[in-house]
């Protein structure tokens, strides 16, 4: 399952919007920005998009959302891993073309919440001291 430990040196923001509403842009700007001030920037591409150009289709499947959620987390761990071998000491941001929580707009309420409540449930099992992040 995932995990994910506390760092002050780097930092993870989704950028969301509807088609078209600039995301790409706004993240290629915001790299150079970042970068222009001593901080590397990285950015994760859209999650859903990836697995749709892969063949994977939300049409008739019910946990789509949830394996894009999961893919998400675990493709955000792997650039938090490979930034940090890189870089160790420097600040970093990863850009995230949309959120993990991005997959509520498209699926039950309900449901995503059952599935949010499992993923923070697995979260507190794997480390005591993350339990305060989500308190």
């Amino acid at each position: 399952m995932y995990s994910f430990e506390f760092d002050p040196s780097f930092f993870c923001i989704a950028i969301t919007g509807g088609p078209c509403a600039g995301k790409s842009t706004f993240l290629a700007r915001a790299v150079k920005l970042l970068e222009s001030r001593g901080i590397v920037a990285r950015v994760l591409s859209e999650t859903a998009t990836e697995l749709m150009n892969s063949g994977f289709s939300p049409i008739n499947n019910p946990s789509f959302q949830e394996d894009i959620l999961l893919y998400q987390l675990a493709r955000e761990r792997q650039f938090y891993r490979m930034l940090k071998n890189d870089l160790n000491s420097k600040k970093m941001v990863l850009l995230c073309d949309r959120g993990a929580l991005d997959g509520l707009a498209y699926s039950d309420r309900d449901s995503f919440k059952l599935f949010l409540v499992e993923i923070v449930s697995n979260l507190k099992n794997c480390d005591s001291d993350i339990e305060q992040l989500y308190i």
